[in-house]
């Protein structure tokens, strides 16, 4: 039963767990010793030839033990969670790591401070559905919803909370080990519900300090001490276009080829990023197409990866509408172009 659960990684995970197991040990008790008695009671009291049959109007004994029995477990559970319950959702500790989550069909936008050291403004340093923390920092986030309600569920964190529109709801979490943890909506919220999934990265404070010099703003780490690269005298290459079949967002047999030069072109040249754009065309489901236009440039992303590309070279750019009719192969396309 212990290893059914994922690995807890949070610093109030144990304490939850423990309130889990609990419950669980009481209620498997409670199943076995109900299960028992219904099989000892269709033995002792099966039909028999020749036996007048008995009536029996109640225990008013037995009645008032298992009424007190369940309720006095019930109130003692709820004064064991009590305390895990504020903590968790009423006495965030401070920190000065802060950022904001807002769901919408069918992704999370996440937004960390700018340069001003604010959220909400318009020097925010936006992402798609990617969260980058450091490990063993009080992480504060600002969850909110832009259309409908979601749940933002963490399962190695312990952490589920509803996203609500109108509401700006504060949740905080502390990761104790550096991983790669998925981040799906809890809460059925449209077509898309089972595709809406982000991803948490907890890094040790050498490689987040790393990716934040990196992409929010600032000298990487690496380059702070090395002299600027020359400049690369090479010219860009032009956008790599890789075009899906209608409805689907399976790679195209030619990728490998199509995507050679921009490849070769990120290789000799590590600065520079890849940016990815999908696009999609004005006709039927909007928020449909935009869904399939984020797993089509998902899937290059992945192909980027699989040749050795990291994901910290990889900017996603939000799902550009074409005036194309829905037959064109343009509005069915994914570029991949070069980022300096």
């Amino acid at each position: 039963m212990l290893q059914w659960l994922p690995e807890n990684v949070s610093t109030y995970g144990g304490e939850i767990d423990s309130l889990f197991f609990l419950i669980y040990y009481i209620t498997a008790v409670a199943f076995v010793l109900v299960t028992v008695l219904m099989v000892v009671f269709l033995f002792i009291y099966r039909e028999t030839g020749g036996r007048r049959a008995t009536y029996s109007h109640g225990n008013t004994t037995l009645e008032i033990i298992w009424t007190i029995v369940p309720a006095a477990i019930l109130i003692v559970l709820a004064f064991m969670s009590a305390n895990t319950w504020a903590k968790v959702k009423r006495h965030a500790p401070a920190s000065d790591f802060e950022i904001s989550v807002a769901a919408k069909q069918f992704n999370w936008d996440v937004a960390y401070p700018g340069a001003d050291g604010k959220l909400g403004t318009e020097d925010d340093v936006k992402f798609d559905n990617d969260i980058h923390v450091p490990v063993n920092k009080v992480i504060r986030i600002q969850l909110t919803s832009k259309d409908v309600i979601h749940s933002l569920f963490a399962p190695s964190l312990r952490l589920k909370q509803d996203a609500v529109p109108g509401r700006n709801i504060l949740v905080w979490f502390e990761a104790t080990k550096a991983g790669k943890y998925e981040l799906p909506c809890a809460e059925l919220c449209g077509f898309g519900h089972s595709g809406m999934k982000g991803w948490l990265y907890v890094h040790s404070a050498e490689d987040y300090k790393k990716w934040a010099d990196q992409n929010l703003g600032g000298k990487p780490a690496a380059q702070a001490e090395a002299p600027a690269p020359a400049p690369a005298t090479a010219a860009l290459p032009p956008a790599a276009k890789l075009y899906f079949a209608v409805g689907a967002n399976a790679l195209p047999k030619e990728t490998p080829e199509t995507l050679k030069v921009i490849l070769d072109y990120l290789n000799a040249n590590p600065s520079s990023k890849a940016v990815i754009s999908g696009y999609h065309d004005p006709t039927g489901n909007k928020a449909q197409n935009e869904e399939l236009a984020k797993n089509r440039a998902r899937a290059a992303r992945e192909a980027l990866k699989a040749a050795g590309i990291g994901e910290d070279r990889v900017v996603m750019q939000k799902p550009q509408e074409t005036t194309g009719t829905g037959n064109d192969a343009e509005a069915r396309r994914v570029e991949v172009s070069i980022q300096q």
